[in-house]
């Protein structure tokens, strides 16, 4: 077995997944809100961008990573920022959960399977940070951290202030 080998394909592998990575585009999908109406998801507005907290309401680690979403909601409120979580489950299960939990934010439905492979929500907790043009700046999937918490920040601020 040559080892200089597999770890030269590795390496090369690794490369690519992180050019992929930086080039990737969410999908955009007019989905319904828990509370009514629906959201563009995926397409913020010019000059703004989208923070998405991909989640479902039986998951522990979700669960975990309430209190740092909504603390993130707060945060960015007052930027030119969309926030919106993103409910792998039914209308009536999500809107208890937002009214059990005290959500600070709308919660969308992307309860086909279909949606779900479209916006990549192979895992949760997933957090997702959209540029205006498609593009997705930042995404975490995990608990996050507060080190991670300000990545999320940087990233979603980052083009309403021009950089990138």
């Amino acid at each position: 077995l040559d080892l200089r080998g597999v770890r030269g394909e590795s390496v090369a592998f690794v490369a690519r997944a992180r050019f992929l990575a930086r080039v990737t585009y969410a999908r955009q999908l007019g989905l319904p809100l828990a509370a009514g109406g629906r959201a563009a998801i995926g397409a913020p507005a010019e000059g703004t961008t989208q923070v998405l907290f991909l989640y479902a309401t039986t998951c522990p680690f979700c669960r975990a990573n309430l209190p740092l979403w909504r603390d993130l909601s707060r945060r960015l409120g007052a930027r030119a920022v969309q926030v919106y979580g993103v409910s792998l489950d039914s209308a009536a299960v999500t809107q208890r959960f937002a009214v059990d939990d005290t959500l600070a934010f709308p919660s969308a439905l992307l309860s086909d399977t279909r949606s779900a492979g479209l916006l990549r929500a192979f895992a949760v907790p997933q957090t997702l940070v959209v540029g205006s043009d498609g593009r997705v700046l930042y995404s975490r999937q995990g608990v996050l951290t507060a080190a991670a918490l300000d990545s999320v920040i940087a990233a979603s601020t980052s083009e309403a202030s021009g950089r990138r």
